[in-house]
């Protein structure tokens, strides 16, 4: 892909409503964030440590299978077995910082 046909994309996106409107709402979902517990908080922050050279796709459901009692009370090896199994690329790193977090 040449640099003018990425600009191209790019300016497509940035014009195309669904995907402005999906921002949008994750937007509105990070604000109303301040109001929820410290757990749901925590369950965000876990969320971000995972996509870190991975695919939000995967994160969200990752996030979505463990919950935020997962990221906490699950002990690092269990915590990385179940991020294995539900398809991390890096479970035992990933496991590693949440619980150093916790």
């Amino acid at each position: 892909m040449s640099y003018q046909d990425l600009i191209l994309h790019l300016r497509k996106l940035v014009d195309d409503q669904k995907l402005r409107k999906m921002v949008s709402k994750r937007i509105r979902e990070f604000e109303l964030l301040r109001e929820s517990s410290w757990k749901e908080i925590f369950s965000e922050l876990c969320f971000c440590m995972l996509t870190a050279n991975s695919s939000a796709e995967a994160c969200i459901r990752i996030q979505r299978e463990l919950g935020p009692e997962g990221f906490l009370s699950l002990p690092e090896e269990s915590l990385a077995r179940k991020l294995a199994e539900l398809g991390h690329r890096y479970p035992r790193t990933r496991a590693r910082y949440i619980v150093e977090a916790r």
